[in-house]
């Protein structure tokens, strides 16, 4: 977490909220769940693939008042999206904001030489299950009357 120097100026969007991530154990999805403590947000339901990741992104969340829970899962699993979201309900009651932001990058390489089951990993985590995760986010969330 940031120590008050480095802090940037709350905006308090986040205040009591309940925030679902994935990709959560580095990069964007890491910061987005460090954001979402010091935002001063309620809960979080963190998944990711990298279970050391998402330990260590809950021993750096140990001094703040947000309630976490992690899912060690991959977006490849059609059920995982579902999945989170009955964590958030039955965990904290609902959520009120999801971040898909899962992603791979696959192998480095010019299209010509790529196999189709490295095409297929990619947009399966990159593509696909952003759809299920909405797919099954989206019902809640217009239940309780909005999100993000």
């Amino acid at each position: 977490m940031p120590d008050d120097n480095q802090r940037t100026a709350r905006l308090g969007m986040l205040a009591g909220k309940v925030v679902l991530v994935t990709g959560a154990a580095s990069g964007i999805g890491r910061a987005t769940c460090l954001l979402a403590a010091d935002e001063d947000a309620r809960a979080l339901v963190a998944t990711d693939r990298d279970h050391e990741g998402l330990a260590a992104l809950e021993s750096d969340l140990k001094g703040s008042d947000l309630e976490v829970a992690t899912v060690v899962g991959e977006l490849s699993d059609r059920t995982l999206g579902a999945r989170l979201v009955d964590v958030a309900v039955d965990r904290f009651g609902g959520f009120d904001a999801a971040v898909n932001n899962a992603g791979i990058r696959g192998t480095l390489q010019p299209i010509a030489e790529m196999d189709d089951a490295t095409f297929e990993e990619v947009i399966d985590v990159n593509l696909r299950s952003v759809y299920r995760c909405m797919r099954a986010q989206l019902p809640h969330l217009y239940q309780r009357g909005g999100g993000a």
